[in-house]
């Protein structure tokens, strides 16, 4: 019997996921309780800042940030220093769902390796 190893894709891909589904329903809230027009500029900031994040036309993007923000009324401002937040208090919290998930999984693992050892040895 093989033991299986997971790449680093294949153990990230549930939390990935677990994420994915968090921002998508914070989106929800957001654009229930502000509107479309806020959910959009914040997902204009949230693209800009990737962007930046990621490299390529870096001085550009972030001077379309910055003019973003510059004319963002105050209270907009705040809700979406708010909601960004939240995100990352969600993805936090899928963080530690994970690593617990990741440490259940491995404890599993070892279980079926000592049973498969002690049924092996009884064959002897």
């Amino acid at each position: 019997m093989t033991a299986r190893v997971d790449t680093r894709e294949e153990k990230l891909a549930p939390l990935r996921a677990d994420v994915r589904f968090l921002g998508e329903l914070l989106g929800q809230v957001l654009i229930h309780q502000e509107g479309r027009p806020f959910f959009a500029t914040e997902e204009r900031i949230r693209r800009l800042a990737i962007k930046i994040r990621r490299g390529g036309g870096r001085a550009r993007h972030e001077a379309a940030l910055r003019r973003l923000l510059r004319h963002l009324p105050v209270a907009t401002a705040e809700k979406i220093v708010r909601a960004f937040s939240v995100y990352f208090q969600l993805a936090n919290i899928a963080e530690e769902h994970h690593r617990l998930r990741r440490k259940r999984y491995q404890g599993e693992g070892e279980q079926q390796r000592a049973q498969h050892r002690c049924y092996s040895d009884s064959d002897g």
